[in-house]
C-alpha cells in the first residue's frame, strides 16, 4: 500500500520526531544520571570487596556536621631554631655584559 505525502502525514512525521526528541531529553537529563550513579556505586562496592576494604572511607556520622573539622592527634610543637644559615647578598648582572 503506497501511502501520498499529504498534510496530515507530513504532520504525524514532525510529531513522531518530536516526541522522539523529548523522549531523549527525558532520558538524558533524567534516567542516565540515576543509571550512571548506580553503575559507579555498584563498582566501588565491587572495588572494595576485592580489596579488602583497605580504601573504604566510611560515611561521616549521623552527629557529626558538614564541613566540621575534628582533630584527633595532638600536634608536636618544635622549638623554633634561629639557626637557619648565614644570609648570601648577591648582585644580578645584566645578560649583555660578560664577566672578563
Amino acid at each position: 500500500m503506497i501511502q501520498e505525502a499529504g498534510l496530515v502525514n507530513v504532520i504525524k512525521t514532525i510529531l513522531v520526531i518530536l516526541a522522539v526528541y523529548y523522549g531523549l531529553k527525558f532520558l538524558a537529563k533524567y534516567l542516565f544520571p540515576f543509571l550512571l550513579k548506580r553503575f559507579i556505586d555498584r563498582q566501588q562496592e565491587k572495588f572494595y570487596n576485592q580489596t579488602g576494604n583497605q580504601f573504604h572511607q566510611g560515611k561521616p556520622s549521623d552527629n557529626s556536621r558538614e564541613g566540621e573539622v575534628k582533630i584527633t592527634s595532638q600536634p608536636s610543637y618544635q622549638k623554633k631554631t634561629d639557626n637557619l644559615g648565614e644570609y648570601v647578598d648577591y648582585e644580578e648582572l645584566p645578560d649583555d655584559k660578560t664577566i672578563k
